[in-house]
């Protein structure tokens, strides 16, 4: 349509231009009716005169597809040579072809019409060779940024349907000003170096960095090389890989592994023997730093509503930012802000970021935390070695930590493998290799690797460390067994339990009676039983409380009577002991005579010839004579140290030691036993830190 409108002003300028005359104005009167014949005879007839006008008449008939010769090649073909010859033209034939409406505008628009009719079949063919043509015969398109935009769009796909290395090097490098070159050049960097590395082999890893040392899969390689070098993850693989490979990036966290595998619980003696195995450790300074400050303590200490630590001589040694603190344990400290909780270690860094809901105390170098609701694990270095999605997890025991999960228990090992599925409904930690499991409400135990020691009949099993057997209980019957599941006792005995002193006591048709380890009855069966035999029924100090008609008496090992049955209670056998009658204790000697007189509501044992007792609700301290040491007034009394006593009186806790004699006064809301040298005193709401050794005060709170 365009076309037409250009030749209708042509044609209209024609008839009012009487200067320009001849078979131009004829070919152009011809081609305005349609008279293509004529017009194409015409225009070539003119081409030997006037190739400029001759030219563009048979470009525009060649560029319309309404007539028998349409040819877009012709078309341009013709206008390239009027745009040619227009340039060396003088001015008067210039004149007289614009008097027909021909000049440099004219032709320059004639060539976009062509140049789009092949744009249009260039689009239509929409391949990456038809418009790299286009492009490289059309460079005047005025739409020419478009078509280059295509060509690359079209030719970045062609490479990735190949997805080959040598396609995109071939893209990257021909179609460099491409918006698709650099993601071209990503491909192909990647490409070339799987290609390059395609076993995976630490062989081929080496050479590629050796080879291609600024591909920016440099450091990938040697990821890999770190990676298959101490894929066995033992101290002396991460060893070898610093000595072989000096240079490589990962260096530095191969030393923090080796140091995090030796230092586990931030221990002086581990942090000791890390130092003389690896003399060559680049971070030394900080391992001493550590080893400094694993043997100092660090006191919590509050100023104004935040919490810090102190260290021994009050210096602050963690500024008070926290909202709340816990001791540290194995050098780490639970902290909370903003009701979230994390560690610190004594440099003041956290080593496990505040961002979970609550933790737990670091025990063997790993500590429990909980995130939404369920539990994880974290160890002393700040890694999360179990994500938080269990519900229940242990402390490892033995190198295995429980975790429940869906309602069922299972284990892993140290190196966070899990090594016995989720399957029961309840465990115990591992004791010498050996687990108590149940399921469906029966008991077994298990060893290290989940195989059966002993199978899963069991109504009830309990352990005895000590011994290391197990009291196991089947249809009403008890039985004990050793760690390799073997029966050392028959199963006939009504009731097993309080092992003590080579003594089990033993319960068969209402009598009760001793076993000793190897199954042997010591102590027949007489006397009646009851169920609170095994609250007092327990060897100690060689001699076990029995009961008849009511009344305690003692027996010992063999059976034989120390004291008859004639007391209410018996505390703790020794050469005084306290007995009760009447309502009310006294003491006795090994004789059974009475040394001090019925009179305390309550009496213990001695200890270094000293005693507690009460008396109408108030406690005090006598000697072996029955003399009063600290008179018998306070609330509360409580051995400390041995030589130190905590006594409250009218609500308020002081100090005194086994003198009588007063430590520091009777005034304080709440004295706590922080460590064996400091106690915690809180008055008002204020704290403080009082030293036994210095006897002094280390902190005290403002307003304290």
């Amino acid at each position: 349509m365009q076309s037409k409108k250009i030749l209708s002003y042509l044609i209209a300028s024609l008839l009012f231009t009487s200067s320009f005359a001849g078979n131009l104005q004829k070919a152009f009167e011809a081609l305005h009716i349609y008279d293509y014949f004529e017009a194409k005879k015409l225009f070539t007839k003119q081409l030997k005169g006037d190739s400029v006008g001759g030219g563009y008449g048979l470009s525009v008939i060649y560029s319309r597809n309404d007539n028998p010769f349409y040819q877009t090649d012709s078309a341009l073909k013709f206008i390239l040579l009027a745009s040619r010859k227009f340039s060396s033209l003088d001015e008067k034939l210039k004149g007289k072809l614009f008097a027909v409406g021909i000049d440099q505008n004219e032709i320059y628009d004639q060539k976009q019409r062509v140049s789009q009719l092949f744009y249009k079949m260039a689009l239509d063919s929409m391949t990456t060779k038809a418009f790299n043509d286009f492009i490289l015969n059309h460079d005047w398109f005025n739409n020419k940024t478009r078509a280059i935009l295509i060509r690359d769009s079209l030719a970045f796909d062609d490479a990735s349907q190949e997805n080959s290395w040598q396609a995109f090097q071939f893209f990257y490098k021909t179609y460099y000003n491409s918006r698709q070159a650099p993601a071209s050049r990503n491909k192909y960097d990647l490409l070339f170096y799987q290609d390059k590395t395609g076993n995976k082999s630490l062989a081929e890893h080496e050479k590629f960095i050796l080879e291609f040392p600024k591909s920016p899969y440099n450091k990938d390689a040697q990821d890999r090389i770190y990676e298959i070098s101490t894929k066995s993850e033992t101290r002396i693989s991460y060893y070898n890989f610093i000595k072989k490979y000096p240079k490589n990036k990962n260096v530095e966290e191969a030393w923090e592994v080796i140091y995090k595998k030796s230092v586990k619980r931030n221990d002086p003696i581990e942090i000791t023997n890390f130092i003389l195995d690896y003399p060559n450790y680049p971070f030394r300074e900080e391992a001493l730093l550590d080893y400094s400050l694993s043997n100092e303590t660090y006191y919590p200490f509050r100023a104004g509503n935040k919490w810090g630590f102190i260290d021994e001589k009050s210096k602050v040694v963690i500024e008070p930012k926290y909202d709340w603190v816990e001791q540290y344990s194995e050098g780490l400290a639970l902290v909370g802000k903003n009701e979230m909780a994390g560690y610190i270690n004594k440099r003041g860094k956290e080593n496990v970021a505040i961002k979970y809901t609550d933790g737990a105390t670091f025990t063997g170098g790993h500590a429990w935390i909980e995130l939404d609701g369920k539990y994880g694990l974290v160890n002393s270095h700040g890694s999360l070695v179990l994500n938080a999605v269990y519900e229940n997890i242990g402390n490892f025991s033995e190198s295995r930590i429980y975790v429940q999960k869906d309602g069922k228990y299972g284990f892993y090992n140290s190196k966070m493998k899990l090594v016995i599925e989720h399957q029961y409904s309840s465990v115990s930690d591992f004791r010498s290799k050996r687990s108590i499991v149940g399921l469906n409400g029966k008991k077994g135990v298990i060893d290290l690797l989940g195989a059966y020691i002993i199978p899963m009949n069991y109504d009830q099993i309990i352990y005895q460390e000590k011994e290391q057997t197990y009291l196991l209980e089947i249809d009403g019957k008890f039985g004990m067994m050793n760690r390799n599941g073997d029966t050392i006792i028959d199963f006939k005995y009504d009731l097993l339990s309080n092992i003590r002193e080579n003594r089990i006591l033993f319960s068969a048709e209402g009598k009760y009676g001793y076993l000793n380890y190897k199954g042997r009855e010591v102590v027949s069966p007489e006397h009646d039983f009851d169920s609170k035999v095994n609250t007092y029924g327990t060897f100690e100090n060689g001699v076990a409380k029995t009961k008849s008609k009511g009344k305690f008496g003692l027996i010992d090992t063999s059976g034989n009577k120390v004291y008859p049955h004639i007391f209410e209670d018996i505390g703790t056998y020794s050469t005084i002991t306290p007995v009760k009658k009447n309502g009310r204790w006294g003491y006795s000697n090994a004789n059974v005579k009475l040394v001090i007189k019925y009179k305390y509501s309550y009496a213990e044992g001695f200890n270094y010839g000293l005693a507690r007792v009460e008396q109408d609700g108030k406690w005090g301290i006598i000697d072996e004579n029955g003399n009063s040491v600290i008179a018998i007034k306070y609330e509360e009394l409580i051995y400390f140290e041995n030589y130190l006593l905590l006594v409250k009186l009218n609500g308020k806790w002081g100090l005194y030691n086994r003198n009588n004699e007063e430590l520091f006064p009777i005034i304080y809301d709440v004295v706590k036993v922080y460590d064996k040298k400091m106690l915690l005193l809180i008055k008002e709401g204020k704290q403080a830190y009082y030293n036994l050794k210095e006897k002094d005060f280390l902190f005290k709170e403002q307003g304290f």
